[in-house]
């Protein structure tokens, strides 16, 4: 099952067990997306995060207006000095519950694994530890990505 791969190959889940990814991977949906679909929209709810299965996707702000902005593209293959596979998107809607900042859109066909927030809340309502290695594994991320940021905006 592709959703049981992209969740065990996910920098997101490092360090979580098998028995968690598993719980992970009951809640989980696999969702496939035509080239330029939106898979979600600047604006509207955070209340899920994506792992990216199969293809790329790019994320946007003012999709679809004249003076729309691709600030990134995110893929499903690991990138480089990285044995983990699969980027995300979307994490933000385990930490907040702000509107989305950006839509973010299929590049070419993509298959995604979506992971409702709540469902994940719930599946972890009792474990503390499991939340606190995610929120983590999310901050690094997010650290990752501000560095990379900092270097091409201030190259």
């Amino acid at each position: 099952m592709a959703k049981h791969e992209a969740i065990s190959r996910s920098v997101l889940f490092l360090g979580l067990s098998d028995q968690d990814k598993e719980r992970i991977a009951q809640v989980a949906e696999e969702l496939e997306f035509a080239d330029g679909e939106l898979i979600c929209r600047q604006g509207e709810e955070g209340d899920a995060l994506f792992l990216i299965d199969e293809g790329c996707v790019e994320v946007v702000i003012n999709a679809e207006e004249e003076d729309e902005v691709v600030l990134a593209t995110l893929s499903s293959e690991a990138g480089e000095g990285s044995d983990y596979a699969g980027d995300f998107f979307g994490e933000m809607s385990l930490i907040d519950i702000e509107p989305r900042s950006a839509s973010v859109r299929s590049r070419g066909s993509a298959r995604v694994v979506r992971i409702s927030a709540l469902k994940f809340m719930e599946t972890f309502s009792n474990d503390l530890g499991a939340q606190l290695t995610v929120i983590t594994n999310i901050a690094r991320v997010l650290s990752r990505r501000l560095r990379e940021t900092t270097q091409k905006w201030c190259a």
